[in-house]
């Protein structure tokens, strides 16, 4: 997604709605390629976006290992 200019900047165009930032996926997501396109660092801490991504309604469990395909498809699906 940050690699599409495109796509980049329509994701970040995009209003959240949602009250609560910390459990908004689009919000997190938004952080997550804003800091990467701000920042100079070289790294992300995931652990919002990941605590606002749920899968049946529980924070997904980063500890178990899930191939890329399948992590993408549950999150174009969200």
């Amino acid at each position: 997604f940050y690699m599409i200019p495109q796509l980049r900047y329509s994701l970040l165009q995009i209003p959240d709605p949602e009250e609560d930032k910390a459990q908004s996926l689009l919000w997190q997501f938004q952080q997550l390629l804003g800091t990467l396109l701000a920042s100079e660092r070289k790294f992300y801490d995931t652990r919002p976006f990941f605590g606002a991504y749920k899968d049946n309604g529980q924070p997904i469990n980063t500890l178990v290992q899930m191939d890329a395909d399948e992590f993408f498809n549950m999150f174009l699906d969200k």
